[in-house]
């Protein structure tokens, strides 16, 4: 059985960019909205996002029926974080082993395709 969804721009629950009750997905001008701000948040404060391995296998058995789209939670990560760990530091290869972690578990179906733990 399939679901319907709009986009894959947030994790289960799919909800809109502002909280109001409705319970609908991001529209299509929704998510490019977000991924416009995201984009000028980057350059203006030199952010990377978050790096999320893994998701590139056209084999993958994703529960929403494709890889998620992380820009809106990308988006308020960068706005709200409180450390920018530098690039090749060892909090920023947890962090990014935490949201790589994150993403197997909550949208790849077989377990044996995680491939950040062992």
């Amino acid at each position: 059985k399939s679901m319907k969804i709009e986009t894959l721009a947030q994790t289960h629950m799919q909800g809109p960019v502002a909280v109001n009750g409705s319970g609908k997905p991001l529209t299509k001008i929704e998510l490019e909205g977000v991924k416009e701000e995201l984009e000028a948040i980057k350059v203006e404060f030199r952010l990377k996002e978050p790096t999320r391995s893994f998701m590139d296998d056209p084999n993958t058995k994703w529960r929403f029926g494709g890889p998620p789209d992380y820009s809106l939670v990308n988006l308020y990560y960068l706005k709200q974080r409180s450390k920018n760990h530098p690039e090749d530091s060892l909090e920023k290869v947890v962090e990014n082993l935490v949201k790589t972690w994150e993403m197997e578990r909550s949208h790849k179906i077989d377990y044996k395709e995680h491939n950040s733990v062992d």
